[in-house]
């Protein structure tokens, strides 16, 4: 069996009482939560251009029920956890 390639997810969940956004790193036990801007036409794009910007090498995402999970292959020495990112 070929090994599949590990990647790491960062869920996002849109809070609707505060219009904010929520990232959580489970892994890590990491959570970052940030306003949600209206330039942005969802919370799927905002979040990838979020974590695009600080440094994250998002791969994919998989959209869920309320949640979407964004994949990136940040890990090792390119690990960036998301208490150090602004």
């Amino acid at each position: 069996m070929k090994t599949k390639k590990h990647y790491r997810g960062i869920k996002i969940t849109y809070l609707e009482a505060t219009n904010r956004i929520k990232f959580t790193d489970e892994w890590f036990e990491q959570s970052k939560i940030i306003n949600f801007g209206y330039k942005y036409e969802n919370t799927l794009n905002q979040a990838i251009d979020y974590l695009s910007n600080n440094g994250f090498n998002i791969i994919g995402y998989s959209e869920m029920k309320s949640d979407y999970v964004i994949f990136c292959d940040n890990w090792g020495d390119n690990c960036i956890k998301l208490k150090d990112i602004k």
